[in-house]
């Protein structure tokens, strides 16, 4: 063979192409029976390719707007989503408003921000059909009455019982050693990661930094105030 030509294919074979891809999925609500949260929303997949190596991403919103006529004062659901080659991801949603002065109101919307950049990982041929979906486990409202699944809610009544623990423990150490342990006390006894308790210690520390401690200590004082209220009215 021609070595000119020879040389000619060997380039060919080497030289690999380079693709970005990109879709948007509406998600779709697979709770199976009425509810009192209707899930939209929409996630962009992102994939970049080199037939050896790909790197992906996903950004969007899960939207859920309650469509009942009572407020919620707690909820969990599940998403699920994945583009072209996967991995699928789930997620376990859980967002609790028994701190707070009022919950998610009748007719009132709330966004789950999704953003995940899948980094760089070997190319796989393989594709899949993109996907995302949300199903509503469990509802509790302001008057004590729940909506799904109690088994699904496990998990967060735990976390409510911890964040409470937790608000207690601050108090004490603001009335035991005044304002300047507060500090310590806020960051040195940080709940787990990824948890109601944890959520609430980020939203202190944010205050404190503000404010100072003497704000913090009241924000801690209503919250426990707002739980004690609600325990008092025997629907909790």
């Amino acid at each position: 063979m021609n070595k000119l030509l020879l040389a000619g294919l060997l380039t060919v074979t080497s030289v690999s192409v380079s693709a970005l891809d990109t879709v948007a999925i509406s998600l779709k609500d697979v709770t199976p029976a009425a509810h009192e949260v209707l899930f939209g929303g929409k996630i962009d997949f992102s994939e970049h390719t080199d037939g050896k190596k790909r790197a992906h991403r996903e950004q969007g919103a899960v939207v859920g707007h309650n469509v009942s006529t009572k407020n919620i004062i707690a909820l969990v659901a599940t998403i699920k989503y994945a583009g072209f080659r996967g991995p699928g991801t789930t997620m376990l949603y859980r967002h609790d408003f028994f701190f707070k002065q009022h919950g998610l109101e009748a007719g009132e919307s709330f966004e789950i921000p999704i953003k995940r950049d899948g980094g760089e990982e070997p190319f796989n041929i393989i594709t899949i059909d993109s996907y995302a979906t949300a199903e509503l486990q469990f509802v509790q409202f302001d008057d004590g009455s729940t909506w799904g699944d109690k088994n699904a809610a496990e998990a967060l009544f735990a976390q409510r019982l911890d964040t409470e623990a937790y608000l207690n423990r601050l108090l004490a150490a603001y009335k035991q050693r005044g304002p300047s342990a507060f500090p310590s006390a806020l960051e040195q006894d940080q709940p787990i990661a990824n948890t109601s308790a944890f959520a609430v210690c980020q939203r202190l520390l944010l205050i404190y930094r503000q404010f100072g401690a003497a704000a913090t200590a009241d924000n801690v004082k209503t919250r426990l105030k707002l739980a004690a209220d609600r325990r008092a009215t025997g629907k909790f």
